[in-house]
């Protein structure tokens, strides 16, 4: 099998990315950040590599950053929809990666909000977060959409 150099330069760079940003959100995370900060992190991230389809650069992101059972529950929503069931989405613009906000609700419960473009409907999804064992997790993830209710 001959690898040109330049898919194994794309493939190295979506390596490199994903230990940097993965231990740049290890290292922001254990340093005190607040969870508004590593949740809102972690869908940028996930958005980027989605748009340019880094698939397992947001394997390992959902393997740093989730618990084993949300990313089961993710996998079996994304079957059900055919849609990405971390943004609830297909696609992804750089609008919305530009407008993500996270603010707090109650109880571990946090708000990702994202438009993906300036006339679009808001997307909205409730995240759980907590420290499992000294790191950052993510745990639960509700959508507040009808469309991905089971």
């Amino acid at each position: 099998m001959i690898i040109r150099k330049k898919d194994m330069k794309h493939k190295l760079n979506a390596i490199t990315r994903t230990i940097m940003v993965t231990c740049f959100s290890l290292t922001a995370i254990s340093s005190f950040a607040s969870c508004e900060k590593a949740i809102k992190d972690f869908y940028i991230a996930y958005m980027q590599n989605a748009e340019k389809m880094m698939n397992e650069s947001n394997i390992a992101l959902k393997q740093a950053y989730m618990s084993t059972q949300l990313i089961d529950k993710i996998e079996t929503e994304t079957e059900k929809t055919d849609a990405d069931a971390v943004i609830m989405a297909q696609d992804v613009s750089q609008y919305g990666i530009k407008s993500l906000t996270v603010e707090p609700l109650k109880a571990d419960w946090y708000l990702v909000r994202y438009k993906f473009s300036a006339d679009s409907k808001e997307i909205e999804i409730s995240v759980k977060a907590c420290d499992c064992d000294g790191e950052f997790k993510i745990v639960d993830i509700s959508w507040n959409d009808t469309f991905f209710v089971s």
